[in-house]
């Protein structure tokens, strides 16, 4: 996992509430955009993403997965730049998991 707005080819988890089972994020360094494939918990994982999100600038992402999922922008971004270990990465997706 990339720290947040690293530019390093990735695909990390959204730890977000109803959208966990199948969400990614990250940066792909072919379109030189970061991506969000958003899914919520309920969508056939095998069909095309309930939303496919795309910016140059991570805290724009950061602001269209809020608006995709009703969260602020600051708690989006927190949740994005957890670290996999952490204690904080761990609650997030402890509580993203106990929705799904």
């Amino acid at each position: 996992m990339q720290q947040f707005g690293e530019k390093q080819d990735s695909i990390d988890p959204v730890w977000i509430p109803g959208w966990a089972a199948y969400s990614t994020w990250g940066w792909d360094s072919g379109t030189r955009c970061w991506y969000a494939q958003m899914y919520r918990d309920t969508s056939d994982p095998d069909a095309a993403p309930d939303h496919h999100l795309h910016e140059s600038e991570a805290t724009q992402l950061v602001v269209k997965i809020g608006a995709v999922t009703g969260l602020p922008s600051e708690q989006v971004q927190q949740i994005l730049s957890a670290k996999p270990g952490t204690p904080e990465y761990e609650r997030f997706a402890r509580t993203a998991s106990s929705h799904t």
